[in-house]
């Protein structure tokens, strides 16, 4: 879909032309943008201006599409979110609210159709600067001496007596990237194999097309880059993430693995295939070595969803938090399908699942008498909080800032987790940047193990992804059994039976119950009947955890009877109880089965139901 270039575009007319038609800000939001560009393009240019004189127009455009490729995937990631919010809601018509501009999924849609137009030549799974080493990861893992022979003799010999792939290997030893060899090329290869192939046969049109030997790249990117460094260790396809590995010889290992595979048995690629192709599929895939042109790139720039991109880059934190919420029932909030992201607290979601259940409100604001960051004055107002719900007060049990810095934040930084940290004593403070963010230093060992920082955070990265949902998940929790056979989806009674007897007290006071109990009116029970020695009253659902807290709770219970007193009237009876009480029900001969194993209850909770 490439058209003619313009004769008069150099590297450096054509970026000044994407600067004012596309909106870039360089010197601004866009400066993490135009660094990247820079140092893929010439590592040792002092400036992006430097760097693109040196540049050819199609490695600028190679370069610059790569660079902006993480957005175009949170948009996606954003509609898919949005999509199945609107099914589950109804909604049609979502409109997202950013400040006072309204983006409708139509704007969605039309970047991801366009963006899904694109050529390209390769689409290989989006490892990272570990990640690409996983053929050879998958080879040290292997203990029995017996399997894979014939690439363990290749590995000790360092040839595979396979023509063009040994020339390519001594060609590399020489210092030089040739052409990858026709012998492993993907399509003779099988699944898993072939993916790494790719990985190879991208990287390798990366430094070939900017005209590195070995040599030559590892003198342009000479430093080995840490966690405080400019290059995102979350894309391995990253010229200076390339030249990272190649310090240890990275495609020199690759070719040589996979010609030993070549040149051995088809059961022994077979098998290396399958384990590669399971641990790939755990990843997102990318494009590599798009055929577009700079044309193309200023409309698929001029749209609206890019225009706000450093906005939707907190949007897709959002749907980030709640997809950390595996397998929870997630209600979103909206107002005919508008769901607004301002600088005023919104409710955007509950998991309603949770014990006790969870809201996830943006830019909630606390009081807090003593902020040490800048512009904070008595208090705190982050950008994300997820605040656990019940009869007691609310209590925010997580806290999710978010940054788009081009470098680690230093001070500032540290102040922000600090400041949250005192406000909300019991929360985990995570902060997140889509640049690095440095090594966490002078924080006091009173909140240094509830404060993390993730950088490079961005759908490609699938180590930060993954350890960012993974902490969002262990303040959620798994979803809590609601009742047993009675799961979400089945109609629950309008009334169930409490036992409030005294060997209750410890569950009927616990935070789990209290969620319970909401779980239980949300779905559309209206009432508790409380029984102990006899049937005492009957309460609506809204104030049963009311009426526990104030009142005495005494011995004994008479379940069997107060059940048979009731199943003329209620049907079929849902009981809540303890093993004191279950015992009481087995002359009804009722069905049973565990409802949760709370670890601070002091019972085992069982959900029994009885028919006359």
């Amino acid at each position: 879909m490439a058209e003619i270039e313009k004769p008069h575009r150099t590297a450096l007319s054509a970026w000044n032309e994407l600067v004012t038609g596309a909106g870039l800000e360089p010197e601004g939001r866009d400066a993490e943008l135009a660094d990247q560009v820079r140092g893929a393009l010439d590592g040792k240019a002092d400036s992006l201006e430097e760097a693109l004189r040196g540049a050819s127009m199609t490695a600028f455009v190679e370069t610059l599409f790569q660079a902006i490729e993480p957005f175009p995937m949170m948009f996606v990631d954003i509609l898919r979110f949005f999509e199945s919010a609107g099914a589950r809601e109804g909604q049609r018509q979502w409109r997202l609210v950013i400040g006072d501009e309204i983006l409708d999924l139509k704007h969605f849609e039309e970047f991801e159709r366009l963006w899904r137009s694109i050529d390209y030549e390769f689409d290989v799974p989006a490892v990272d600067g570990s990640e690409a080493f996983l053929p050879n990861t998958v080879r040290n893992e292997i203990e029995e001496a017996e399997h894979l022979v014939h690439l363990q003799v290749a590995l000790n010999r360092q040839f595979t007596g396979i023509s063009d792939v040994d020339t390519w290997l001594a060609g590399y030893d020489e210092d030089n990237y040739a052409p990858f060899p026709a012998s492993l090329l993907p399509e003779v290869l099988p699944n898993g194999l072939d993916d790494a192939a790719r990985i190879v046969m991208a990287a390798l049109h990366v430094v070939r097309n900017q005209g590195h030997d070995r040599r030559s790249l590892l003198a342009a990117y000479p430093v080995r880059y840490g966690p405080a460094g400019g290059v995102d260790r979350g894309d391995g396809l990253n010229i200076g993430m390339i030249a990272q590995n190649e310090t240890d010889y990275w495609l020199r290992r690759m070719v040589l693995i996979l010609g030993g595979l070549v040149a051995g048995p088809e059961s022994d690629r077979a098998w290396f295939g399958a384990e590669l192709s399971r641990r790939y599929a755990k990843l997102p895939r990318r494009r590599v070595n798009a055929r577009v042109d700079v044309d193309y790139l200023l409309r698929l720039l001029s749209l609206p969803a890019w225009r706000r991109r450093h906005e939707l880059f907190s949007v897709w934190i959002a749907t980030e938090i709640i997809a950390a919420a595996k397998g929870h029932e997630v209600k979103v909030h909206h107002k005919d399908g508008e769901l607004r992201f301002a600088f005023r607290e919104a409710r955007i979601a509950d998991i309603v699942s949770a014990r006790p259940s969870l809201s996830l409100y943006s830019e909630r604001r606390t009081r807090f008498h003593s902020p040490i960051g800048k512009g904070r004055q008595r208090s705190v107002q982050p950008d994300y909080g997820l605040w656990r719900q019940g009869s007691d007060a609310e209590e925010c049990v997580l806290v999710v800032e978010v940054k788009h810095y081009k470098r680690a934040g230093g001070r500032n930084f540290r102040d922000a987790l600090v400041d949250y940290a005192g406000a909300h004593p019991r929360a985990v403070v995570m902060l997140v940047n889509y640049g690095p963010v440095g090594m966490r230093s002078e924080l006091h060992c009173s909140i240094a193990s509830r404060c993390r920082m993730i950088g490079h955070l961005n759908p490609r990265n699938t180590v930060a992804r993954d350890r960012f949902r993974e902490a969002v998940g262990e303040r959620v929790g798994e979803p809590a059994r609601t009742v047993g056979r009675f799961a979400a989806g089945n109609r629950l009674p309008e009334a169930v039976v409490i036992d409030t007897s005294a060997s209750m007290s410890g569950v009927l006071r616990s935070r789990w119950f209290v969620g319970f109990a909401e779980d239980l009116e949300r779905r559309g029970v209206q009432r508790a009947i409380l029984v102990d020695d006899g049937l005492r009253l009957a309460v609506p659902m809204g104030g049963l955890t009311e009426w526990i807290r104030e009142n005495e709770l005494v011995c004994g219970t008479r379940l069997a009877w107060a059940v048979n007193a009731l199943v003329d009237t209620e049907g079929t009876t849902l009981v809540v109880t303890d093993d004191g009480g279950l015992q009481d029900l087995q002359s009804l001969q009722a069905e049973t089965e565990p409802l949760d194993e709370g670890e601070d209850l002091g019972a085992r909770i069982v959900a029994a139901f009885a028919k006359g």
